[in-house]
């Protein structure tokens, strides 16, 4: 009988650190894949013009999320952006602020005639806001539109 807990006790002891290691698992966060937004294809954005996009981010499992912009320019070398993010902590239409927003501006330079692009990664600390929204994303262009935008995110782990 004495021999029959050991053994059980034994077994106990090697099968609780597997289940723990299995529970860490499930609640660790997402790692290494963003979450393309914007996929970069032919997306014009216009000279001097904002687009309303109200795209949803999922920020319930990180308080830092990093976000990647990607753009390339026609007709200049430049390329001139600004997006806006709204909070909120309930993923209603009606719930997210107006009044403080993240706002990413977003300048670089390139050469335009090889078809390279610029391109901005940034980390933005949600804290305690579970649902973000891109809003808007804007161009300050005068004279070039801009092509193949990409907006990417990912949680800082």
């Amino acid at each position: 009988m004495k021999q029959l807990i050991s053994i059980l006790s034994l077994a106990a002891l090697m099968v609780l650190p597997a289940m723990s290691q299995s529970a860490s698992a499930e609640l660790s966060y997402p790692t290494g894949v963003p979450v393309t937004l914007i996929a970069g294809a032919t997306n014009n954005l216009a000279v001097v013009l904002t687009n309303t996009v109200n795209l949803p981010i999922n920020a319930t499992t990180a308080d830092t999320i990093a976000i990647y912009i990607s753009a390339r320019p026609i007709l200049s070398n430049s390329v001139t952006m600004s997006l806006v993010i709204n909070k909120s902590v309930a993923a209603t239409a009606t719930g997210y602020d107006s009044v403080s927003p993240i706002t990413i501006e977003f300048t670089g330079t390139t050469n335009a005639a090889t078809g390279a692009t610029v391109s901005l990664a940034t980390n933005i600390q949600v804290g305690a806001f579970s649902r973000l929204r891109l809003s808007t994303i804007g161009s300050k262009e005068t004279i070039a539109v801009v092509t193949n935008l990409t907006v990417q995110y990912g949680f800082k782990r």
